[in-house]
């Protein structure tokens, strides 16, 4: 509908998928987001899912900030020096200023599990590839003669 808000998250990941059924075209099953078409034709509610991410940089992939969503709930890990957890409700704090883990501590654990249980899906964390490998690609690809780079260990 023309105009409509709608109070759920959508995610980058959906416009692929948005995209290609628009266009009739099937939908990998290893994309992550999900058509939003159906809800914007109002032919389907607007899917109601949990959204999580992680802030991958530096060397610790496991120390890394992330963050998952659930309705108004979102619990965020948001410093790599700690492991502490912190729990908003955005309905009430969308600036995140009142942690709540304490307060609904079986929240804060079903977003947790719901988390690790994401982490557990994903593939193996990135493998670095050498600038130089990058380099040495981007040329070939200039010259019309581009192979993959080998990633190293």
């Amino acid at each position: 509908t023309p105009g409509q808000t709608v109070d759920l998250p959508v995610s980058a990941l959906d416009l692929l998928p948005t995209a290609l059924a628009m266009a009739d075209r099937p939908i990998p099953a290893f994309l992550e987001g999900q058509s939003l078409l159906p809800a914007l034709r109002g032919e389907a509610p607007f899917p109601a899912r949990s959204l999580a991410w992680r802030f991958v940089y530096g060397p610790s992939v496991a120390k890394s900030p992330w963050a998952i969503r659930d309705g108004n709930w979102k619990l965020v890990r948001g410093s790599v020096a700690s492991s502490e957890v912190q729990l908003f409700d955005l309905s009430r704090d969308p600036s995140e200023a009142d942690d709540l883990s304490s307060a609904h501590t079986d929240i804060r654990d079903r977003l947790q599990k719901a988390h690790d249980t994401w982490v557990a899906s994903m593939p193996a964390p990135y493998t670095r590839v050498s600038s130089d490998k990058v380099l040495d690609f981007v040329k070939a690809k200039q010259a019309g003669r581009a192979k993959r780079p080998e990633r190293s260990k």
